[in-house]
């Protein structure tokens, strides 16, 4: 298959190697490119590469289990935050503390703004508790336990809180070094990319120039890039959650694509990105639906989804992308 995306990469040069090694049984030496690479220098290229691809799976899997963690944090704390705005307004709306309460953040904003009213509510809880000028109130305030906690609390303290906004914390870093180190993989990867494109444009015209004008091997020269044709009709593709399978459920219209050869569904953790997809099934050209779990082990994960139709040109068209979050 042609270069089409990042993931093209590994079949093309493997189309390549293979191709290497019938040159090289055909001529009467073994094919060198004219900076001296051998087929063995390639295969070894070639090995790394697929070692870098390989590195980025495991990477990406910690960054959507860090990431789903993070987003049960955030949506625990922000319940509490306004929690504790709502107790100050129901117990303590005729003392010195009725505007102790910062703005709630919504649960999908950032590490500074969680941290600013994580540390304000902590100190205004802290210093509410201290008080003894707060009747008919009797300090200390707490808040209605948490349901899930483990063992059962009989209520929610400022020590509780301070030990939940800790771990918040400790979730937002856990995210960012995850997100790192996986764009750190997959950049990585990208820095081997660029020699193997070379050395495989490169070895097409030596191909071109040293096989004979009646060589099969010309014709099943691989190629870098698509042959002439017309880019297939983009998928429309619906997506939902299915709470009883616990699975992403996507479909899609039939393709009208007269050439077309198979169907990918391919993915990515948060928004999509083409530099970071993964290919998550291939499937028959007559399919309309898949189903599967993909990224979205982990209450809170979200993933984004395209449904690709690949050519027999290996021309291909992924449409829009479509967002899936496991409650």
């Amino acid at each position: 298959m042609p270069i089409t995306s990042v993931n093209s990469y590994p079949p093309t040069a493997a189309a390549f190697e293979s191709h290497w090694s019938m040159v090289n049984g055909a001529l009467a030496a073994p094919l060198v490119l004219p900076d001296g690479m051998v087929q063995a220098d390639f295969a070894a290229k070639v090995d790394a590469m697929n070692v870098a691809f390989a590195a980025i799976a495991p990477a990406e899997a910690a960054q959507r289990s860090a990431r789903a963690n993070l987003r049960l944090k955030r949506e625990g704390m922000a319940r509490r935050l306004v929690q504790f705005g709502q107790a100050v307004r129901l117990y303590l709306h005729k003392t010195r503390f009725a505007d102790a309460a910062p703005r709630a953040p919504s649960s999908s904003e950032g590490e500074q703004t969680f941290k600013e009213a994580t540390q304000s509510v902590e100190a205004r809880w802290n210093d509410i508790n201290a008080a003894t000028d707060l009747a008919p109130f009797t300090p200390p305030l707490v808040l209605p336990p948490d349901s899930s906690a483990q063992p059962p609390a009989a209520s929610y303290s400022v020590d509780a809180f301070s030990s939940e906004a800790l771990a918040l914390m400790d979730a937002f870093t856990a995210d960012r070094l995850a997100g790192d180190a996986a764009t750190q993989k997959r950049r990585d990867r990208d820095a081997l990319l660029p020699p193997i494109y070379e050395a495989m444009k490169t070895y097409r015209e030596a191909c071109l120039l040293l096989l004979p004008p009646d060589s099969p091997l010309r014709d099943t020269l691989p190629r870098l890039t698509p042959a002439p044709g017309t880019t297939p009709p983009a998928l429309i593709v619906s997506g939902k959650w299915d709470a009883q399978v616990l699975m992403a459920h996507l479909t899609w219209p039939a393709t009208t694509a007269p050439d077309a050869a198979r169907l990918q569904v391919r993915g990515c953790v948060g928004a999509y990105k083409a530099a970071d997809e993964e290919v998550v099934a291939d499937l028959d050209a007559h399919n309309t639906d898949w189903q599967g779990d993909w990224g979205l082990t982990a209450p809170g994960s979200m993933v984004s989804f395209k449904a690709y139709v690949m050519t027999t040109t290996g021309n291909e068209n992924g449409g829009r992308a479509v967002k899936i979050m496991r409650p």
